[in-house]
């Protein structure tokens, strides 16, 4: 007699002597209260109700339909290993026959698993094989055509042109030692996806992953074509950056919540800093089919007290006042308002404690003042072009007292780096350039994005249109989770003397003390932030 859950009962009554086969049947009998068993109707076979399962090769059907056993002589089934177990199939009409079992539950096979496993495996590598990492700068150069024309139907954003990174490829990326990592996909041959990377070692130990950008304040986004499968595209892309790229910690900058990549990295493992940042984007296209240039400074009511073209009617009195573009061919006078501006940008961040290693580096001037100037020293392209740079500076009695560095792309205008002159800013003349930033958005219908922050003088222009990015770090490899514990153990040790120093001598002692200094150390490892 073989039993057990799931496996039916067998015995050969007929065969034993009379009290032998009694006391089986006594036996049977508990089993079947026991295991919910049923009899079928040649009396010679149990099944349990939740049978899901037949031994291979002992099926038989009798006269009723029931099966029966099959194999050697004590009517026992000959025993089969689990890979052969199959389902029971035989129908469950209570009419063919007395035993009635339930409808079979599809079981589990470990072979196929195992097989769709493999598959999905196979598929993975197949859409991996999709892609390619560019590591040359030949190779990224001969993308530009297929580059730029993806850029137009995609409507990228200027820091998504190829003119844009291949300026802060040769500027800062190159200079600083950074190697390249441009992911590309191609559907058919077309370009349909391109997200440049770079990756540079820390400490000569660790890796790091980071897009390819000035590296100041600019927006991490993946340039890709628009549809049903852009999300999947931009996932496996995000696979890709993580397991091919060799990094130990991935930084993303300033990623959109509105954008496929920023739900990927928010939801990153080991995170080691996750902020949330501001961004307000003035939408001047629809304010410019409502309003005139002076209804919509009307509307919009008063910043410090004053109304748009006030600050410069003030300023006035003191000198000339003028605001104009510097043409791009100019390129001596572009150095030197670019320089004044950073000179005037690392003085602004002492006195506020707003500091960026960019704001000191020669690497990201010169980026500047190149990509000011690429329109002159490149052939124009439908995306260069649309992507140009432009140059604002405010004079008082021709001596320049503000400058804004704005841009163009299929989006709209957008801001990226300003300053003035701290000697006279009791007349605001930072405020003075902005204004004329905007009204020139404003005459051309074209929305205004300034950027990352949440300076007054965004939220009052845009009313309060505000988006929000996330900067987020994380761990990558099993080494970089060691450089986190490495750095997070003193930090956490300190801290650990010090409760333990502050703690009241006379406070009788607990007899886990010991866990609950792990406890502390623990605690301040998850909630430091060791990795600036």
């Amino acid at each position: 007699m073989l039993f057990g859950p799931g496996v039916m009962v067998v015995t050969s009554a007929n065969r034993m002597p009379a009290g032998r086969a009694l006391k089986v049947s006594k036996d049977i009998g508990r089993l079947r209260e026991c295991f919910g068993l049923r009899q079928c109707s040649d009396g010679s076979r149990y099944s349990t109700c939740t049978d899901r399962w037949m031994i291979s090769g002992t099926e038989k059907r009798g006269p009723d339909g029931c099966p029966k056993a099959r194999g050697r002589r004590s009517g026992r089934a000959p025993f089969q290993s689990p890979a052969t177990v199959r389902p029971r199939t035989h129908p469950v009409d209570p009419n063919a026959h007395a035993c009635q079992h339930p409808a079979p539950l599809q079981p589990r096979r470990p072979l196929r698993d195992a097989r769709a496993a493999v598959s999905r495996e196979a598929s993975m590598k197949h859409t991996d094989s999709q892609y390619e990492i560019i590591t040359d700068e030949n190779a990224l150069r001969a993308l530009q055509a297929d580059w730029d024309e993806l850029w137009v139907r995609a409507r990228g954003f200027h820091n998504q042109s190829f003119d844009f990174c291949w300026i802060a490829w040769e500027q800062i990326a190159k200079p600083n030692g950074r190697s390249l990592r441009c992911i590309v996909r191609r559907d058919a041959g077309r370009l349909v996806m391109v997200w440049p990377l770079v990756t540079y070692r820390r400490w000569f130990l660790w890796t790091y992953l980071i897009p390819l950008s000035p590296e100041s304040a600019d927006y991490s986004r993946v340039l890709v074509e628009d549809g049903a499968h852009t999300a999947a595209w931009v996932e496996d892309a995000w696979r890709v950056a993580r397991t091919r790229c060799g990094a130990d910690f991935i930084h993303m900058p300033y990623v959109p919540e509105d954008t496929a990549l920023c739900g990927l990295v928010a939801n990153a493992n080991r995170p080691v800093i996750r902020e949330r940042v501001d961004a307000y984007t003035a939408q001047l296209g629809t304010e410019s089919r409502r309003y005139d240039w002076q209804g919509f400074c009307d509307s919009l009511g008063t910043l410090h007290k004053k109304k748009p073209g006030k600050a410069e009617q003030r300023m006035s009195k003191a000198g000339k006042v003028d605001v104009l573009l510097v043409d791009p061919f100019d390129t001596v006078r572009i150095a030197e308002s670019v320089d004044a501006m950073l000179d005037w940008k690392h003085s602004w961040g002492s006195r506020v404690n707003k500091r960026g290693h960019w704001l000191d580096s020669a690497h990201y001037r010169n980026f500047l003042v190149a990509w000011l100037t690429s329109g002159t020293t490149t052939t124009p392209t439908a995306a260069s072009t649309a992507t140009l740079a432009r140059l604002l500076v405010v004079t008082l009695d021709d001596r320049p007292v503000a400058v804004n560095i704005f841009c163009t792309d299929t989006r709209g205008v957008s801001g990226i780096i300003s300053g003035f002159d701290p000697d006279c800013s009791k007349w605001s003349p930072g405020l003075i350039g902005v204004e004329h930033v905007a009204r020139w958005a404003f005459e051309r219908q074209l929305d205004f994005d300034f950027g990352t922050g949440s300076e007054h003088f965004k939220a009052f222009w845009s009313r309060g249109n505000l988006s929000n990015c996330w900067t987020v770090q994380s761990v990558n490899s099993w080494w970089g989770r060691v450089a986190l514990d490495v750095r997070r153990f003193p930090r956490a040790f300190l801290a650990t003397v010090r409760a333990l120093a502050r703690r009241d001598p006379e406070q009788p002692r607990v007899d886990d003390a010991s866990t609950s200094r792990l406890a502390t150390l623990s605690q301040y490892a998850q909630t430091d932030n060791p990795m600036p």
